[in-house]
């Protein structure tokens, strides 16, 4: 979300971790590039490093992890922003999972409301599907209200906005499925 939009709650999934926590494969080559094969396939790797590039996405640090996947910090190279990048979990469901997650990204595109993220891009790179997404900068609705107590106003006033967020959704055909403390975020 940008610092122009109003203050809203992001219902897309990602989660905020306390400190990135990248781990690869001795001697992986950081390299995903959707126009050739890497000598190491980092889509086999449990989490990915800074520098790892999927498609057009440099990754800068991990942001946390969902149900379905894992979400990182990235750098969009064609067009100079930062993004959120989701990535399907190594081993997720198969091909159920892909669909699931494809079919996700193409709904989320759809919806147009300030209490939920932009979906600007989505795709598979050697098997490992990817959503990009708007960068949220905040904290999790867990943090906002861990740290200091509100008042019941201002805790109605936040859990509506991601009430409304979660009812975009819905009409937009997605079901959050995943929808907890650690997966809104307050700005």
């Amino acid at each position: 979300m940008s610092s122009t939009r109003e203050p809203g709650i992001d219902v897309a999934g990602a989660t905020l971790a306390s400190k990135p926590t990248p781990v690869t494969d001795a001697g992986a080559d950081p390299t995903l590039a959707a126009d050739g094969a890497p000598t190491n396939r980092p889509g086999d790797l449990a989490e990915l490093e800074p520098g790892t590039v999927i498609a057009r996405y440099r990754i800068i640090t991990r942001l946390g992890a969902g149900g379905m996947g894992v979400v990182y910090r990235a750098h969009d190279a064609q067009l100079d922003r930062e993004v959120a990048l989701k990535l399907l979990r190594v081993g997720e469901d198969g091909t159920e999972g892909r669909s699931r997650m494809l079919r996700e990204a193409k709904a989320a595109a759809k919806i147009r409301h300030p209490n939920v993220v932009t979906v600007y891009d989505a795709g598979e790179v050697f098997g490992r599907v990817f959503i990009a997404m708007e960068l949220i900068d905040g904290v999790t609705l867990k943090a906002h209200f861990r740290g200091r107590r509100r008042g019941w106003r201002e805790v109605v006033a936040v859990m509506l906005e991601a009430g409304e967020g979660l009812a975009a959704a819905h009409q937009a055909g997605l079901v959050h499925r995943d929808f907890k403390p650690e997966s809104g975020r307050a700005v």
